[in-house]
């Protein structure tokens, strides 16, 4: 079972690098939320200011989906 987080988004499944948006908590790959922040520097879920900088490792569910077989 994936954890419902790992869930959020459609990209959820291959992993590779997640990442936390700071504001609105959510868990995205580092690689979507890049590409998205080079046409708009907003959280996509609640438009406030974002940058790559802000992110944060999710190194809890990358350890989760790297140990799943």
């Amino acid at each position: 079972i994936v954890p419902a987080r790992g869930m959020l988004m459609a990209a959820a499944w291959g992993r590779q690098n997640p990442v936390i948006l700071p504001n609105s908590n959510v868990t995205m790959d580092r690689d979507i939320i890049a590409r998205h922040l080079l046409s708009d520097p907003t959280d996509p879920f609640n438009r406030s200011k974002l940058t790559l900088d802000m992110l944060k490792p999710d190194d809890e569910l990358k350890v989760r989906f790297s140990a799943a077989p």
